[in-house]
């Protein structure tokens, strides 16, 4: 599992894909955010949901942006990011360490 300090959503995200996809809303009406998946079965797909999806009010708007992962990339990805969250805790444990001028 990737370091609590990891923004896998901004790291995976450029800001224009956002502006040059224009608005997608769901029957309610509100503008949805383009989201990103981190399930086992979704790593990194981005899609919509309406903000009441599973409850009393959903309107149950739910659409991927992106097509369904190939197998290889379901097994790959998952095991890069927890590399990732173990190099950014290795990071993080060599930033708490005194400098040798201070031993």
């Amino acid at each position: 599992m990737p370091s609590k300090g990891l923004n896998l959503t901004r790291l995976c995200t450029k800001e224009e894909e956002n502006e040059s996809s224009g608005e997608i809303r769901c029957n309610h009406g509100y503008v949805l955010p383009l989201l990103i998946a981190w399930t086992p079965r979704n790593p990194g797909r981005r899609y919509w949901i309406c903000p009441y999806y599973g409850g009393p009010r959903s309107c149950d708007f739910w659409v991927w942006k992106d097509s369904e992962i190939d197998p290889r990339s379901k097994f790959v990805i998952p095991k890069l990011l927890d590399k990732m969250g173990e190099l950014e805790n290795e990071l993080e444990s060599f930033e708490i360490l005194p400098s040798r001028g201070q031993l």
